[in-house]
């Protein structure tokens, strides 16, 4: 039997219709199971969307990413889904902007952009997840050379320093740092205000913006680490319709046919 199809028999016996979820998802009386049917959503829904989970993981795995946590922007307004994705596009430049001026690489930061719909609202508005990993070392943040965008978040983020320390470099809540300073502080703004026009959806203050770090010992739906973060971040997608509405075409076009990045290194 190849991998391929193993892992094929292990999903068809699995309770979510994913490899990746806890032991527990075989138990009936498993949360898992528990909270999905108390959402009311039928055995074949549950199969896609851990179908869907499966292959968004295998996805980032097979391009050596190493998600570490995740940002949730909630705008001051509601916004509706059109909204949400002209501020993900103008924080997509931001990121490529600050991290890869050249466009030399791949992807200067390399995330996966989702869209909730609001709870609280009566209209169908929307907010933002966004699945960080780990900024490239050798190639970005620690390259014998730093580009001008670079050295300047390096500087101000470090209170003045030229290099990151080896601790810094390999540390998650850093590399937030570094990602959120580029997300609020767009580089050279003047030069692309048309790439930035959507930054009038930000929010203004710092409780819009949220970041929830993957953890071990923490799981949700089942899945733990950051595959838990995946599971949260699709946790409303369950058929085709959704997942076109919520999944970011843009960021997951570059995931999607590239080589391995190795973001960690």
């Amino acid at each position: 039997m190849t991998a391929s199809a193993f892992r094929r028999h292990l999903a068809s016996k699995s309770y979510s219709g994913s490899t990746f979820d806890s032991p527990l998802k075989d138990d009936p009386q498993s949360i898992l199971c528990i909270n999905k049917q108390r959402e009311g959503l039928p055995e074949e829904k549950i199969h896609q969307q851990g179908q869907l989970r499966e292959n968004l993981i295998r996805e980032i795995q097979d391009k050596d990413l190493l998600p570490f946590g995740m940002l949730t922007i909630r705008p001051d307004k509601h916004l509706k889904h059109h909204q949400c994705q002209d501020l993900a596009f103008s924080m997509d430049k931001a990121l490529e902007n600050r991290y890869n001026p050249r466009y030399k690489h791949h992807w200067g930061s390399p995330h996966l952009i989702f869209y909730e719909r609001d709870k609280s609202s009566g209209y169908e508005t929307f907010h933002i997840h966004i699945l960080f990993s780990m900024l490239p070392i050798d190639r970005v943040i620690n390259k014998n050379t730093l580009t001008y965008p670079v050295k300047d978040v390096v500087k101000e983020v470090t209170g003045g320093q030229e290099r990151l320390s080896p601790r810094q470099l390999q540390d998650p809540k850093f590399h937030a740092e570094l990602i959120e300073y580029a997300i609020r502080n767009p580089w050279e703004w003047m030069n692309h205000m048309t790439h930035y026009s959507g930054y009038k959806h930000f929010p203004k203050g710092k409780s819009g913006v949220h970041w929830l770090y993957a953890n071990d010992e923490c799981h949700f739906d089942g899945f733990y680490g950051w595959k838990g973060l995946v599971a949260y971040v699709t946790k409303k997608i369950t058929d085709d319709q959704k997942m076109d509405k919520q999944i970011d075409r843009r960021s997951m076009s570059k995931l999607r046919g590239l080589p391995k990045i190795n973001s960690h290194i």
